[in-house]
């Protein structure tokens, strides 16, 4: 099995790239194990989705499992298929890439707001207990959120 095209133009033959499947991933054979527990894997998702279970609890429960266990293996695969599918679309979609690199940003340049706005200690929130703690945050939140709306909403002075 071969996919033609998965990168770059149709067009430019540089950059067409043609990938044989079967030795780009080892772990074919695994596929049967998703298709033969997808029914036990989707009641198992769903149960986290709909608040049966908490994913830390499911999450234990099967990281408990050995590894020669079936089911361990078919959720192991199903994340690499989803990691893969994710790194696909990174690496032909300059949009996603674009609004990954934005909001990466957006959180640095917030935290840096932070450090420059709680600048004794570096930064670092010294207080002890969590009264404390929780006061000096909600002062340092309430602080930026006035810079940032301030920075958004100043009008010219003339």
């Amino acid at each position: 099995m071969k996919l033609t095209g998965l990168l770059g133009s149709q067009g430019d033959p540089c950059i067409n790239v043609e990938l044989n499947i079967n030795a780009a991933i080892p772990h074919l054979p695994l596929m049967g194990l998703v298709t033969d527990f997808w029914i036990r894997m989707a009641k198992l998702y769903s149960s986290i989705e709909q608040g049966q279970a908490t994913a830390s609890v499911v999450l234990r429960r099967l990281l408990s499992r050995d590894e020669s266990n079936d089911f361990y293996k078919a959720n192991l695969h199903l994340g690499r298929i989803f990691k893969t599918e994710h790194i696909l679309q990174h690496m032909t979609d300059p949009q996603a890439r674009l609004r990954k690199r934005r909001g990466l940003l957006k959180g640095e340049q917030i935290h840096q707001l932070a450090r420059d706005v709680n600048y004794a200690n570096r930064g670092k929130i010294t207080a002890r207990d969590d009264k404390s703690q929780n006061l000096v945050c909600s002062c340092l939140t309430l602080i930026m959120a006035c810079i940032v709306w301030g920075s958004r909403h100043r009008t010219p002075c003339y």
